[in-house]
């Protein structure tokens, strides 16, 4: 198929039913499309486009990671644009999400002339260039921060619509009580505006979605179990969790795969990558060899770069997370992506949207972290981790199938697997427990939480108060019950 020249129906029919052009019309997008390999839309898609995605409805899409849910915030971002209907924030959890999602659309929209710009706290942009962006990719944290310093910032109220990428982080008690706060602050500034939220699955989207509608705006729920590519959970047991990590990685690197290892750690992420390098290097192919070398080089140029990360890269593994550069993070996802690194060793920071090609997903961790009973004041959510004196907090359901749903992505592989490691019966029999529906016969089947508010802690309450004291300037105790009335703590 050629791109240069118009679209044409006829010319796609052998690689479609020309069912899409059904749904959308606007050949700038179309041709973004099929040079991405997208010739047909998945269910969930078409049925937001029948409901009002191109009409500035809002909605709440509830699916499992790979589902295509991704593609609704885009294409109503830039049909929104094309309409002229106003500017989008695309918020996400992770900086290398937002740095993938803003290469992305530069390399399929800016030749259309739409104008894309990523704000986050390791590329700083000036507010000059932000405020002529028509779509502005984010962190949630990010664009907080410019939400508290909104008093010079006019073009905030040219935004019209916000996708919120992995809404479900809301449940999460470091980051939910930010983005609750943000999604009612920024409803009361741009006066409900359309909202498309993107949420892995949960166990009550109705009731969110209620609240979401509560809002202003209503918001049209759409969800789905469908995952396109099928993935195959599996909990093992192994007292050595280092030699079962080894056997898997040898077995899936003979049969030309990828794995993603998650560690609750940074440190833990670059240890795994120095014991697996040896058998990580004996897979590469020659031409592979001299690519990963290569890389080393790069990575030695860059001023302030990891020195570990130098050391493994050269045997096509890598380690992730937080602490590395951004044009580090960069080099080992497009590597990853082009299947020259076959392993990477990393934290949550890989655990929500980037697409990587992982056939594999390995959880050595489903322990966030160990502490002493002494340094915990409310022990809800925390598990005694055996020895009478230390308390574990797990990662959540929802969490869990957010790592493990890294494996298995459409258009890269056909199948994905993600295993949980344990070291015996009973961490298995827990992990079964706390994760999965009771046991049906052979198939392990994922038990999702409900989403829940976290802002429930004096501290987070005493900082949401300041905030709005500090936003307005004046404020009644009459308009802080105002805002607080609004939010997902209050509506439970």
């Amino acid at each position: 198929m050629k791109y240069g020249g118009d679209l044409n129906e006829e010319e796609i029919s052998t690689e479609s039913d020309r069912e899409i052009f059904k749904y959308i019309s606007d050949k700038r997008i179309l041709r973004a499309l099929f040079e991405e390999r997208i010739f047909k839309l998945r269910d969930i898609q078409k049925e937001a486009i029948k409901k009002g995605l191109f009409f500035r409805k809002s909605f709440l899409i509830c699916a499992p990671s790979g589902s295509g849910k991704t593609l609704i915030g885009e294409l109503c971002a830039v049909n929104n644009i094309f309409q002229n209907y106003g500017k989008s924030f695309y918020l996400v959890p992770f900086k290398a999400l937002a740095t993938e999602k803003f290469r992305y659309f530069k390399r399929c929209y800016e030749r259309f002339g739409i104008k894309v710009e990523l704000s986050i706290g390791d590329y700083e942009v000036d507010d000059s260039k932000i405020a002529k962006a028509d779509i502005i990719i984010t962190t949630y944290e990010k664009c907080d921060s410019i939400l508290r310093n909104f008093n010079d910032k006019n073009w905030i109220f040219d935004i019209s619509t916000i996708i919120i990428d992995e809404i479900h982080i809301i449940g999460e008690s470091d980051r939910g009580p930010r983005l609750e706060s943000l999604i009612v602050r920024l409803n009361e500034f741009l006066h409900n505006p359309q909202i498309i939220g993107l949420s892995a699955t949960i166990a009550n989207p109705e009731f969110f979605n209620s609240w979401l509608s509560s809002l202003g705006n209503i918001t049209t729920l759409i969800k789905s179990n469908t995952r396109p590519v099928p993935l195959y959970y599996k909990i093992e047991i192994s007292q050595n969790k280092d030699s079962a990590i080894k056997r898997i990685v040898r077995s899936t690197l003979k049969k030309k795969g990828q794995v993603l290892i998650f560690l609750n750690r940074r440190r833990s992420t670059q240890q795994e990558a120095e014991a697996l390098k040896n058998i990580v290097a004996k897979h590469l192919e020659e031409n592979e060899l001299r690519v990963c070398k290569a890389l080393e080089k790069r990575l030695s140029s860059i001023k302030g770069g990891h020195r570990d990360l130098r050391k493994v890269i050269r045997s096509g593994i890598a380690f992730h997370h937080a602490g590395l550069l951004p044009k580090e993070r960069r080099i080992i996802e497009d590597n990853f992506r082009k299947r020259l690194i076959k392993v990477i060793c990393c934290t949550t920071t890989l655990s929500a949207g980037i697409n990587t090609p992982a056939r594999v997903v390995i959880l050595k961790d489903y322990k966030k972290y160990i502490t002493s009973g002494h340094n915990i004041k409310n022990f809800s959510g925390y598990f005694e981790n055996g020895d009478g004196f230390n308390y574990f907090k797990p990662f959540s359901a929802n969490e869990v199938f957010q790592i493990l749903g890294r494996a298995g992505r459409p258009g890269l592989d056909s199948v994905g697997h993600g295993i949980i490691l344990v070291r015996d019966i009973e961490e298995k029999m827990w992990v079964e427990n706390q994760f999965f529906q009771p046991q049906s016969l052979q198939k392990l089947i994922p038990k999702y939480n409900n989403l829940t508010s976290k802002l429930n802690k004096i501290n987070t309450l005493k900082e949401q108060i300041l905030l709005r004291v500090y936003e307005e300037k004046k404020i009644t105790i009459d308009k802080l019950k105002e805002f607080f009335e609004k939010t997902y703590f209050w509506f439970i």
